[in-house]
């Protein structure tokens, strides 16, 4: 029986190929509408798009929306007698992106960048779509930085999306002196100027640099108003950028202009000029000239103008020069210091070894000093040892005298002598 059951799988396969086809097919929005039971119909101010979608996803799904739950309620007949079509009116930020919020309500794709991920997270909180919002929650957490915070608060403050602007100011004013000067151009100039007012840097010439590429990107705002009030904190402007402040002011139409605009932008000229004046070894000549010069920046330009501003030019180039030749000095006394500092290391050297001699002659000098206090020290003791075995000698001769007088025969008494008389006798 075994041995059949093997043979019959060999040859027939049980329809596989059909079963897994048919378990391999979910349901989808795009393309084929099969089992579609409602239509929704988004509506933007450039654009209308019509997409068939299942209730039974959209309403009851693992990542379904309360409001299309909502929408397809029991209660709600007035969408089924029109065939089940809903009309809703998008910005059309969030209409661009619905199709990926569709994609996350049928597969469960995150289709998330940092240009989409403010309007995903308008339309989750728009279709009451909790797991979307706290999938959408994590990847900007992730996302959000330095580089991608003027992005973020641009999209929010459009979205009116309070929470995430607010977050995003908090991270540029926090970051300010490391955010690229160029990065702050894209926001609109109402958003600009309200972050501006919350600037907090000492950096003014970074602020000039921000300040200097917002107006070039926003031509429209080069008013004299704008311009006074986005550089009356800054004191000090980047030398580079002076002759692209001095163009705007240029470029002003003096008709349109009242008094005390004109005593603000004169603010803004002294502030060019003194900045000029510190740093004017890094200012560009030329490009100043010509761009003053030139008659499409003002036509009305010419005689005692043009004349001052030449006097302008050949006087910082002059500057330039004497400045030049005064590096070329210093360059040579900073040689020639370096050749005396040779010179001095190598007296230092030399007086080093001759120290270090005299230590070592020092040092064998004491080492003989030592051994000639050994040797005294040494003498003392053979003498002291010499004068010990001179008191031995002498007391040995002193017993050796006593010895020997004591081992001596007696002597003989002295005989009588006899006197004259006795002879006589």
């Amino acid at each position: 029986k075994c041995i059949m059951t093997s043979i019959g799988a060999d040859f027939f396969d049980g329809d596989e190929e059909f079963l897994e086809e048919q378990q391999n097919k979910p349901l989808t929005w795009r393309g084929d509408a099969s089992y579609s039971d409602w239509t929704v119909i988004i509506e933007s101010k450039k654009q209308e798009a019509k997409y068939s979608v299942h209730r039974a996803i959209l309403g009851v799904g693992p990542r379904s929306s309360m409001y299309f739950s909502t929408l397809f309620g029991a209660h709600h007949f007035k969408e089924q007698e029109d065939g089940g079509v809903s009309r809703i009116l998008l910005e059309e930020d969030d209409a661009l992106v619905f199709e990926d919020l569709l994609d996350y309500l049928y597969e469960g794709t995150l289709n998330a960048s940092t240009d989409n991920a403010v309007a995903l997270r308008s339309l989750a909180r728009y279709f009451q779509c909790s797991t979307l919002l706290k999938d959408i929650n994590g990847f900007i957490q992730k996302d959000l930085s330095i580089t991608t915070a003027p992005l973020y608060l641009k999209n929010a403050w459009q979205h009116s999306d309070t929470k995430l602007e607010e977050s995003s100011k908090r991270l540029i004013m926090k970051h300010f002196e490391s955010i690229d000067d160029h990065a702050l151009e894209i926001l609109p100039t109402p958003l600009f100027c309200a972050l501006w007012k919350d600037v907090e840097c000492d950096n003014h010439l970074k602020m000039s640099r921000v300040v200097y590429h917002f107006f070039q990107q926003h031509a429209e705002a080069r008013t004299a108003t704008l311009l006074s009030e986005l550089t009356s904190r800054i004191t000090h402007m980047d030398v580079q950028f002076v002759s692209g402040f001095l163009e705007m002011l240029a470029q002003l139409d003096p008709h349109k202009q009242h008094d005390g605009e004109w005593l603000a932008l004169d603010h803004l000229c002294k502030k060019c000029a003194d900045s000029l004046v510190t740093d004017w070894r890094c200012f560009d000549t030329e490009l100043c000239v010509r761009k003053f010069l030139n008659p499409s920046v003002r036509g009305d330009f010419r005689g005692t103008g043009r004349i001052a501003v030449r006097l302008m030019g050949a006087s910082i180039e002059l500057a330039k020069a004497d400045y030049t030749r005064v590096l070329e000095r210093n360059h040579q006394l900073q040689a020639a210091q370096e050749r005396l500092s040779l010179k001095i290391d190598e007296q230092k050297d030399r007086i080093t070894l001759l120290e270090k001699g005299a230590r070592l002659a020092k040092d064998s000098l004491t080492y003989k000093d030592l051994e000639i206090a050994g040797l005294k020290i040494g003498i003392d003791k053979h003498k002291s040892r010499i004068n010990q075995l001179e008191e031995q000698v002498l007391k040995l001769e002193e017993e050796l005298r006593v010895a020997t007088s004591a081992l001596a025969p007696p002597k003989a008494p002295p005989k009588k002598r006899v006197g004259w008389s006795s002879s006589l006798s």
